[in-house]
C-alpha cells in the first residue's frame, strides 16, 4: 500500500554529520560580518538540532537581536532563561537591550527590580541595573503623563 501524502512517515531523518557544527561556524562567520539575515538562517537551523546548545543559543539571539528581529529574540531569551540554557547574565543583559529597543519599560523595571531583589547580581552590574532602572521608570512615569493628558485624565 502507497502512503498518502499527508500521512506521517515513521522514517527518521539522518543528518549529514558535522552538520550543527558546520551551521554553528556559518553562523558565527556571517554574525562577524555583520550579515545578521543570514546568520540568522544558519543559527536557526542550528538552534533547531541541538535547541538545549548555549554556544548555538547565544549566537542565535544575537543574530535575532542584530537583525532587529526583537519579537522573535524576546522569545528565545524567555526559553533560554527559563531553561537556563547558557550564561544567565549575558542572557539577561540582552533581553534588556531587547526590552529598550521595544519600549518595554514597565518589563524592565520588573525584571530590574527582581535581579536585584533575589539574584546575587555582581558588584559591577549593580549601579548599570540601577541607571537602567532609574532611566525606565522615567520613561514610564513620562509615558503615563503623556496617556493621561491625551485621554484627559487627571
Amino acid at each position: 500500500m502507497g502512503k498518502n501524502k499527508n500521512e506521517k512517515s515513521d522514517q527518521k531523518i539522518v543528518l549529514f554529520p558535522g552538520l550543527k557544527d558546520r551551521l554553528l561556524e556559518m553562523g558565527i562567520a556571517h554574525l562577524d560580518n555583520h550579515q545578521f539575515a543570514e546568520a540568522v538562517e544558519f543559527l536557526g537551523q542550528a538552534n533547531e538540532i541541538d535547541p538545549e546548545n548555549p554556544e548555538i543559543g547565544t549566537a542565535y539571539l544575537i543574530a535575532l537581536y542584530e537583525s532587529g528581529n526583537y519579537e522573535k529574540a524576546k522569545e528565545v531569551c524567555h526559553y533560554l532563561l527559563h531553561q537556563g540554557i547558557g550564561n544567565y547574565f549575558e542572557i539577561i543583559d540582552v533581553y534588556l537591550m531587547i526590552l529598550i529597543q521595544l519600549s518595554n519599560h514597565e518589563e524592565i523595571i520588573h525584571t530590574i527590580s527582581t535581579l536585584l531583589d533575589e539574584y546575587e547580581v555582581r558588584l559591577e552590574k549593580i549601579e548599570h541595573y540601577k541607571k537602567l532602572l532609574q532611566f525606565s521608570q522615567n520613561r514610564s512615569e513620562s509615558n503615563n503623563l503623556q496617556f493621561n493628558q491625551q485621554a484627559n485624565i487627571p
